[in-house]
């Protein structure tokens, strides 16, 4: 579950606890349908991106703080430079 290739969490109990803890709503971790709020998804494809670049924990934790425009800008940024540094593949 922690780092996030285990199999899927299906007890409904933990996943309320775990939604009343980090004050979400119990639909966010319930139903696969719901949508993820813009600043979560903003997180999580900035994540990827910093993934595929092998970006530090460290670089990570310095962006909490931010918006979620600036943190979609710097998804883009990155996204930008990975495409133009990444040779084509044959």
């Amino acid at each position: 579950m922690r780092s996030g290739t285990g199999p899927a969490v299906k007890k409904v109990q933990l996943l309320q606890n775990l939604a009343v803890f980090f004050g979400v709503n119990e639909g966010y971790l319930l139903d696969a349908d719901e949508e993820l709020p813009p600043r979560v998804e903003a997180q999580l494809d900035l994540l990827a991106s910093m993934r595929a670049n092998k970006v530090r924990n460290f670089a990570a934790r310095q962006l909490d703080g931010l918006s979620t425009e600036t943190l979609l800008q710097i998804r883009d940024l990155i996204d930008e430079h990975l495409r133009a540094e990444t040779p084509p593949k044959p």
